[in-house]
Protein backbone atom coordinates (compact mmCIF):
# COMPACT_ATOMS: atom_id res chain seq x y z
CA UNK A 1 0.00 0.00 0.00
CA UNK A 2 3.10 2.56 0.54
CA UNK A 3 4.93 1.41 -2.34
CA UNK A 4 1.58 2.40 -4.32
CA UNK A 5 1.02 5.61 -2.78
CA UNK A 6 5.03 6.68 -3.05
CA UNK A 7 4.57 5.00 -6.98
CA UNK A 8 1.39 7.68 -7.32
CA UNK A 9 3.42 10.41 -5.68
CA UNK A 10 6.30 10.31 -8.38
CA UNK A 11 3.88 10.12 -11.16
CA UNK A 12 2.53 13.66 -9.69
CA UNK A 13 6.16 14.79 -9.32
CA UNK A 14 7.30 13.67 -13.18
CA UNK A 15 4.03 15.24 -14.28
CA UNK A 16 4.78 18.71 -12.86
CA UNK A 17 7.98 18.66 -13.86
CA UNK A 18 7.08 17.90 -17.37
CA UNK A 19 4.34 21.05 -17.55
CA UNK A 20 7.06 23.36 -15.75
CA UNK A 21 9.65 21.99 -19.10
CA UNK A 22 6.83 22.51 -21.20
CA UNK A 23 6.07 26.40 -19.39
CA UNK A 24 9.71 27.28 -19.83
CA UNK A 25 10.12 26.20 -23.59
CA UNK A 26 7.03 28.59 -24.17
CA UNK A 27 8.91 31.84 -22.23
CA UNK A 28 11.50 31.29 -23.91
CA UNK A 29 10.05 31.73 -27.25
CA UNK A 30 8.57 35.24 -26.25
CA UNK A 31 10.63 37.87 -28.19
CA UNK A 32 9.72 40.84 -25.88
CA UNK A 33 11.60 41.49 -22.27
CA UNK A 34 8.18 42.70 -20.26
CA UNK A 35 6.16 39.67 -21.37
CA UNK A 36 8.68 37.08 -21.06
CA UNK A 37 9.68 38.17 -17.74
CA UNK A 38 5.88 38.15 -16.36
CA UNK A 39 5.87 34.46 -17.93
CA UNK A 40 8.52 33.38 -16.02
CA UNK A 41 7.26 35.25 -12.89
CA UNK A 42 3.84 32.81 -13.50
CA UNK A 43 5.84 29.79 -13.46
CA UNK A 44 7.68 30.42 -10.14
CA UNK A 45 4.44 32.46 -8.46
CA UNK A 46 3.21 30.32 -5.37
CA UNK A 47 -0.39 29.43 -5.02
CA UNK A 48 -2.59 31.34 -2.67
CA UNK A 49 -2.06 30.83 0.68
CA UNK A 50 -5.68 31.06 1.81
CA UNK A 51 -6.24 27.81 -0.38
CA UNK A 52 -3.57 25.41 0.51
CA UNK A 53 -3.91 21.88 -0.82
CA UNK A 54 -3.14 18.72 1.21
CA UNK A 55 -2.83 15.14 -0.87
CA UNK A 56 -4.15 11.86 1.07
CA UNK A 57 -3.79 8.78 0.28
CA UNK A 58 -7.33 6.51 0.95
CA UNK A 59 -7.33 2.85 0.59
CA UNK A 60 -10.08 1.78 -1.03
CA UNK A 61 -10.47 -2.30 -1.95
CA UNK A 62 -7.10 -2.85 -4.13
CA UNK A 63 -6.52 0.43 -5.74
CA UNK A 64 -5.44 3.80 -4.45
CA UNK A 65 -7.43 7.37 -4.68
CA UNK A 66 -6.02 10.98 -4.41
CA UNK A 67 -7.85 13.12 -2.74
CA UNK A 68 -7.29 16.88 -2.44
CA UNK A 69 -8.56 18.92 0.89
CA UNK A 70 -8.65 22.91 0.55
CA UNK A 71 -8.72 24.64 4.07
CA UNK A 72 -9.19 28.20 4.11
CA UNK A 73 -6.99 30.76 6.48
CA UNK A 74 -7.88 32.19 9.16
CA UNK A 75 -8.90 36.05 8.79
CA UNK A 76 -7.42 38.54 11.02
CA UNK A 77 -10.04 41.30 11.73
CA UNK A 78 -8.57 44.14 13.67
CA UNK A 79 -8.42 47.61 13.19
CA UNK A 80 -5.84 50.00 12.29
CA UNK A 81 -5.66 51.66 15.90
CA UNK A 82 -6.04 48.15 17.51
CA UNK A 83 -2.87 46.73 15.02
CA UNK A 84 -0.85 50.45 16.28
CA UNK A 85 2.49 49.81 17.41
CA UNK A 86 1.98 46.51 17.41
CA UNK A 87 2.43 45.47 14.05
CA UNK A 88 6.40 44.55 14.08
CA UNK A 89 5.28 41.71 16.23
CA UNK A 90 3.49 39.72 12.72
CA UNK A 91 4.21 40.14 9.29
CA UNK A 92 4.54 43.86 8.16
CA UNK A 93 1.06 45.27 6.78
CA UNK A 94 0.88 48.06 4.38
CA UNK A 95 -2.28 49.66 5.68
CA UNK A 96 -1.15 51.19 9.02
CA UNK A 97 -1.61 55.35 9.78
CA UNK A 98 1.34 57.41 10.57
CA UNK A 99 -0.59 58.94 13.33
CA UNK A 100 -3.11 57.73 16.04
CA UNK A 101 -4.81 60.49 18.36
CA UNK A 102 -5.67 59.15 21.63
CA UNK A 103 -6.86 60.59 24.94
CA UNK A 104 -5.14 59.83 28.22
CA UNK A 105 -7.05 57.94 30.74
CA UNK A 106 -4.17 58.07 33.14
CA UNK A 107 0.03 58.26 33.74
CA UNK A 108 1.91 56.09 36.53
CA UNK A 109 5.24 55.90 37.33
CA UNK A 110 7.18 52.85 36.67
CA UNK A 111 9.73 51.47 39.53
CA UNK A 112 12.88 52.59 37.21
CA UNK A 113 11.30 56.02 36.92
CA UNK A 114 9.73 56.08 33.23
CA UNK A 115 6.15 56.97 32.69
CA UNK A 116 3.20 54.62 31.70
CA UNK A 117 0.33 56.33 29.69
CA UNK A 118 -2.94 54.30 29.70
CA UNK A 119 -5.14 55.58 27.01
CA UNK A 120 -9.08 55.70 26.81
CA UNK A 121 -8.62 52.59 23.88
CA UNK A 122 -6.84 50.10 26.37
CA UNK A 123 -3.41 50.80 25.05
CA UNK A 124 -0.60 51.43 27.51
CA UNK A 125 2.53 52.86 26.21
CA UNK A 126 6.04 53.13 28.30
CA UNK A 127 8.19 56.08 27.99
CA UNK A 128 11.54 54.77 26.73
CA UNK A 129 14.02 57.31 28.54
CA UNK A 130 13.58 58.90 31.45
CA UNK A 131 13.37 62.01 29.66
CA UNK A 132 11.13 64.99 31.37
CA UNK A 133 7.70 65.12 29.97
CA UNK A 134 4.38 66.42 31.26
CA UNK A 135 0.94 64.62 30.22
CA UNK A 136 -2.14 65.19 31.68
CA UNK A 137 -5.19 62.72 32.38
CA UNK A 138 -8.42 63.51 29.74
CA UNK A 139 -6.07 65.79 26.92
CA UNK A 140 -5.73 64.42 23.26
CA UNK A 141 -2.03 63.12 22.26
CA UNK A 142 -0.68 62.20 19.62
CA UNK A 143 0.98 59.08 18.83
CA UNK A 144 3.62 59.09 15.38
CA UNK A 145 5.54 56.43 13.76
CA UNK A 146 9.40 57.13 13.59
CA UNK A 147 12.12 55.00 12.01
CA UNK A 148 12.67 51.71 12.78
CA UNK A 149 9.53 50.69 14.11
CA UNK A 150 9.98 53.67 17.29
CA UNK A 151 6.91 55.64 18.12
CA UNK A 152 6.74 59.43 19.78
CA UNK A 153 3.88 60.38 22.15
CA UNK A 154 3.67 64.59 22.30
CA UNK A 155 0.89 66.98 21.53
CA UNK A 156 -0.16 67.88 18.51
CA UNK A 157 0.75 71.14 18.49
CA UNK A 158 3.05 71.22 20.60
CA UNK A 159 6.75 69.98 19.62
CA UNK A 160 7.94 68.73 22.63
CA UNK A 161 7.86 65.31 22.07
CA UNK A 162 8.83 61.52 23.78
CA UNK A 163 9.97 58.29 22.58
CA UNK A 164 7.18 55.38 23.79
CA UNK A 165 6.67 52.04 23.24
CA UNK A 166 3.78 49.82 23.46
CA UNK A 167 3.45 47.35 26.32
CA UNK A 168 -0.71 46.47 25.56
Amino acid sequence: MKAVAVILGLIVVSAQATTVNDELSKCRQITQDLPRLVCYDQIGSPAPAAQPVIVTADAVSDTEQLTTVTAAAPQATATAEQKFGIEHRAAPPTDLPEAVSVVLAKVTKAPRGELVFSFDNGQVWRQVNKESFVAKAGETYQLTRGVLNSFFLGQQDSPRKTRVRRDK
